[in-house]
């Protein structure tokens, strides 16, 4: 599945942060990590949240798959600002702790797909001036671009982990899930370009955070996995493939160690770099630099 098209997927964490829209369509997080927002208030939202483009039901799917790592089922919930609220959504009293499920207005079901459940409900929370300013007026830079100042808004965390709480643990979920972006503060922290390209023999690889490689044996066979990331469950792994990964170090480059254990296989290097490439795909595998070239 590809990012959604127009918008990004961005964690918002609140140490003081801002957020400007994106130009392309992939989730983000914000994070309020470790601040007073963060530990004293109902569910924390829009201070560690995931914020994106409630215009399309790709968004809703995108989240649940690549970020979440749950059920494609599994609603998604808007934030609005409280004065307009009552324009999008059958709404006649503010809803700031997204407490209330009510009806979208039908004319905006199809506008604000990745926010509106199947029976044309959504859980709404109102964000006022007063309460997050920031919030408040992103929401509205949003509707200057869009015609629509509403987000997607979910809790920063991944299926089965608690929420979000230091900016370490934000940044983990940057480097093992597809978001597009984290904001810290008033820092927005992206990875660096090379975690997107594919692998080659210069790459440094280590595995993601939270992901494992386990070995399991039985009476009968012996099975080799990888778990974690989009693969809670776990995917097993050529035998070539966990010795890579279990030798995979933030200071040595591919080269150093995959040739050899290829050897006496019948996979050849290229096969092995797009293997590995699409672990990363997966959330499974993190890059951390490039060396210089020989």
């Amino acid at each position: 599945m590809t990012r959604p098209s127009g918008w990004s997927v961005t964690g918002w964490s609140s140490n003081r942060c801002h957020r400007r829209p994106s130009r392309t369509g992939s989730p983000r997080a914000r994070s309020s990590a470790g601040s007073r927002a963060a530990r004293s208030s109902d569910r924390a939202l829009g201070h560690r949240s995931v914020l994106a483009d409630a215009r399309s039901r790709d968004t809703w799917d995108f989240i649940n798959a690549h970020i979440k790592f749950r059920e494609d089922f599994r609603p998604l919930a808007p934030i609005v600002p409280e004065e307009v609220a009552a324009e999008y959504f059958d709404l006649d009293e503010p809803s700031p702790h997204m407490l209330r499920v009510v009806p979208v207005r039908e004319k905006y079901r199809e506008q604000l797909a990745a926010v509106t459940h199947v029976d044309g409900t959504a859980r709404v929370q109102t964000v006022s001036r007063a309460a997050n300013p920031r919030i408040h007026e992103l929401l509205h830079l949003v509707g200057e671009r869009t015609g629509f100042p509403v987000l997607v808004n979910t809790s920063l965390n991944r299926r089965g982990e608690p929420m979000i709480e230091t900016p370490g643990q934000a940044l983990d979920m940057l480097l093992g899930t597809r978001l597009s972006a984290m904001v810290l503060g008033d820092r927005l922290v992206r990875r660096a370009p090379e975690h997107e390209a594919p692998l080659t023999l210069r790459s440094r690889i280590v595995l993601a955070p939270g992901v494992r490689l386990r070995w399991e044996q039985d009476a009968e066979d012996s099975r080799l996995r990888i778990t974690g990331g989009a693969e809670p469950a776990g995917l097993e792994l050529p035998r070539w493939a966990f010795t890579a990964l279990s030798q995979a170090d933030p200071g040595r480059p591919l080269g150093a160690y995959l040739p050899h254990c290829l050897d006496g296989t019948q996979t050849g290097t290229e096969t092995a770099l797009a293997f590995l490439t699409a672990l990363r795909a997966r959330c499974l595998l993190v890059v951390t630099r490039e060396t210089a070239d020989d």
